[in-house]
């Protein structure tokens, strides 16, 4: 089995882009990882597809574990212009990051989607 690292975080992006997002967080791996850069690669394609624009400031790589998150989550308060969606290069990335997310009823809405190795 091979995995489409880059077209399925373009896909990934493309569909956030569709419901509305345009202020959308990529939150991947370690960048001396393959897939991590693939997956990074394919993010940034994908913003220039949907036509939103890439912002370095949304964007965090390497290790996301409990005492990361907070440091990782691009989406959180404290940034001046807070990501609406993320899309995570694996599928524990977002069990780490969902405890910072704002949880302020008032803050705007978010989506997440998550780049996996698993068929779908």
């Amino acid at each position: 089995m091979l995995v489409d690292n880059i077209g399925g975080t373009v896909l990934a992006v493309r569909h956030l882009a569709a419901h509305g997002h345009n202020r959308i967080a990529f939150l991947g791996d370690a960048p001396d990882i393959f897939t991590a850069n693939e997956r990074l690669r394919g993010f940034r394609e994908g913003c220039v597809r949907a036509g939103i624009r890439y912002d370095e400031d949304l964007v965090a790589m390497g290790p996301h574990d409990e005492r990361a998150s907070p440091r990782c989550c691009a989406g959180s308060a404290s940034h001046r212009q807070p990501a609406t969606a993320v899309v995570t290069g694996n599928n524990r990335t977002p069990c780490t990051c969902y405890a910072c997310w704002p949880a302020d009823p008032t803050a705007p809405p978010w989506s997440a989607s998550t780049t996996s190795s698993w068929p779908t």
